[in-house]
Order: structure tokens, then sequence, then C-alpha cells
């Protein structure tokens, strides 16, 4: 049997906005007040960022303070629906259910992005999902592509489609997109204003998520809970597929500092960049069915439970 250790557990009260972090021992832990669903989990070097009931939150994982962003102090919107971070330039995005954006830096500084927002198209203005390749920021909407210069803050093309892109991901040098159950590509250099330069290379797939995971390699989570990894041959327009979770079985899907985790029956396992599986440690019932989030040790888990946010030790 794995002891789980409870660390830490943090709780917000939401009629008053003011926070609460208790440190005790191992094994012991204490409620200070409540707070309702966590929907997302972003874990970076040095916080944890959580969304709940539509809010942003931050704890810093060496002064122990958490931190609540409102319009009112960093933010540019009200309801957040997403987050999505850039591990290689260390900044979190922060979509709106306005179409709305934020980027926010490492040292708190707040940079917002209202093309989308602000823009005349007689679409909905939903954003589906974001990926990240160097210096651009690629966001999937209910009507294509919009592409943002980080560097700059502004938008670099504006790709309307009139087609709504689910899913977007960054595999080596290529943008891959699900749209209408199909996988299409697209070379990073190409201009994304003319939908006719994606080429297609897969079609049929009910897909949660896509994930690349290095030049040529990509996760892919199946609606019905299968894993596989994608290997794609971009030049032939090929693809090999390989089977993580075949039992409709995969729970989590999370990023690291290095690897994915993701979890299957109750077990912890990881995928390299170089698409080679590792199993961890086995979790509770309690946990199995979670949100989690691991950085870079998979004994270490952040913990959407019962209670709020929690930190385990399950070593």
């Amino acid at each position: 049997m794995i002891m789980i250790k409870r660390l830490l557990l943090i709780l917000i009260a939401f009629v008053s906005f003011t926070t609460a972090v208790a440190q005790t021992a191992v094994g012991n832990w204490k409620v200070y007040s409540m707070f309702s669903d966590i929907q997302k989990i972003v874990q970076t070097p040095h916080k944890v960022y959580f969304q709940s009931g539509n809010y942003l939150y931050s704890y810093d994982k060496e002064t122990q303070e958490v931190y609540n962003y409102t319009s009112q102090n960093k933010l540019n919107d009200n309801i957040v629906d997403n987050l999505y971070y850039n591990r290689d330039k260390d900044y979190l995005v922060i979509t709106y259910s306005t179409g709305n954006i934020d980027i926010l830096y490492n040292d708190g500084e707040v940079v917002n992005l209202p093309e989308i927002k602000n823009s005349t198209l007689n679409y909905s203005l939903e954003i589906n999902d974001v990926t990240f390749l160097d210096d651009y920021i690629y966001v999937a909407t209910k009507f294509g592509v919009v592409v943002f210069n980080e560097k700059r803050q502004e938008v670099k093309y504006s790709g309307v489609y009139d087609k709504e892109v689910s899913l977007i991901t960054a595999v080596g040098d290529y943008i891959v997109i699900d749209q209408n159950h199909a996988l299409y590509y697209i070379h990073k250099d190409a201009r994304f204003e003319n939908y006719n330069n994606y080429k297609n290379i897969a079609n049929g797939n009910y897909i949660d998520d896509i994930e690349g995971i290095s030049d040529n390699k990509m996760l892919v989570k199946s609606t019905g809970k299968n894993l596989n990894i994608f290997t794609i041959d971009f030049q032939n327009n090929r693809i090999n597929s390989q089977a993580l979770v075949t039992n409709r079985n995969t729970e989590n899907l999370c990023y690291g500092k290095d690897e994915y985790y993701y979890t299957s029956g109750g077990t912890i396992y990881s995928v390299s960049t170089d698409g080679e599986k590792h199993t961890h440690s086995t979790l509770s019932s309690e946990l199995a069915s979670q949100i989690i989030s691991i950085w870079d040790n998979p004994n270490e888990l952040w913990v959407s439970d019962a209670d709020g946010l929690a930190n385990y030790d399950i070593s």
C-alpha cells in the first residue's frame, strides 16, 4: 500500500476574497474555507496557477502566497475561459469567453491582445485552443486560426476560414490542427490566411487533445479516452500510430518540465520527447479521477480534490 502524505491545502473564500495557506506536518491538513470547482491547474517552475469558478489564482511555491487575479488588479477581462503555458518562454496565456487574451509574464506584467474580441467578424469569437512556436502564439477559434507575434504583441496572420478549428499544436516546424474530425498541417513559414495552404494527413479522428512532443511526434487523446503517439512524416504525408492506452482509460494528460504525464488505471505514466513510455507511481482511488498536475517529480502532485487544491507526496 502506498501512503499518501498530504502536505498542503490551499482554500479560497469567494465571499471575502481573502486567502489562507496552511503548511502543516506531513500527514496533517487544515481547512480554512471552501471554494468552488477547480477547472484547470497549470504548473510552472515557480508557481501553480489554477482556475476556479472562472477566476484565476496563483500559488507561489517559494513564498507560499496566494494571489487572486481580477480585472481590478491585473486582468483585462472578467470571465476566464482557459489557461495555456509556454514552457520555452515562461509565460501564461489567459483566454476569456469574449475572445479576449492576456499574456501574464513571470514578473507579473500583463499584456492584452484584444484583436479577436474587438473584431467585427460575424462569427462566434470563442477560443478553442492555443499553442506556441518560436515567438508566436497560435490561436484556434470558431472561425479559423489567428497568429500573434508575442514580441511585438500584435497579429501576424488572421486566418478566417469559415471553418471551426477545434485543436492546435506545434510539431517541429509545423502547426497541426483538428478541423471537423480531420488533421491538417501547415509549415510555420506558410501564409496562414489561406486555408488551402494546409495539407490533410488523417481523417475520421474524434479527438479531445493533441500535444506536440518532438519534431515529428505528437500525443493524441481520443474522445474515447484512448491515447496514441502519432509519428508524422511531413515530407511524404504519412502518419504512423503507436498505441499507449487502448482500454479507454486515459484520465489525465498534462505537461511536465521535460515530459508529458498521464494516468490510466490508477497509475501515473510519462512520455519523453523521443516517445518512450515510463511507468511511475500508483494512485489511490481517491486521486485517480481528479485533475492532476506534475512538474518534474511524478511523486509530487498538485491535485484538485473534494476540499480544493492540495499538494500530495505519494512517494
